[in-house]
């Protein structure tokens, strides 16, 4: 699932940066056209402590709980793929972010547009 979601965001990006119209002759001469893709490669790492209460199942008159603590360590491989571009007073930026470790695998897909007041948008 989380491939499939990381090739539809490289598929998004692709088409965002292909199919932005061609410049024109009428654009201002000081408006930038840009885009840019950003590749960042890692390894990441959590460490958690679980504390909690443990009694016996016979009577907590006589025994009283036990705090017990699990700690646990993971390490996961990162990846973050980013296109952001910029036409005229039109900004727009994808983000993908993938991590995948041991038990655990994660996806987080962003995308956001913007319009600048301004005369230009730069990225």
């Amino acid at each position: 699932m989380g491939a499939r979601r990381a090739a539809v965001a490289l598929a998004i990006a692709a088409f965002v940066l292909t199919a932005a119209p061609p410049v024109r002759a009428a654009m201002p001469a000081g408006a930038p056209d840009s885009s840019r893709v950003l590749v960042e490669l890692g390894i990441g790492g959590d460490v958690s402590n679980f504390i909690f209460f443990e009694q016996s199942f016979d009577s907590t008159a006589f025994d009283e709980r036990t705090t017990v603590s699990d700690p646990e360590t993971r390490v996961a491989g990162l990846a973050v793929v980013r296109a952001v571009g910029a036409r005229g007073r039109f900004a727009w930026q994808v983000a993908d972010e993938l991590r995948a470790g041991d038990t655990l695998l994660r996806n987080w897909l962003r995308a956001g547009a913007a319009w600048a007041t301004g005369a230009t948008s730069a990225v």
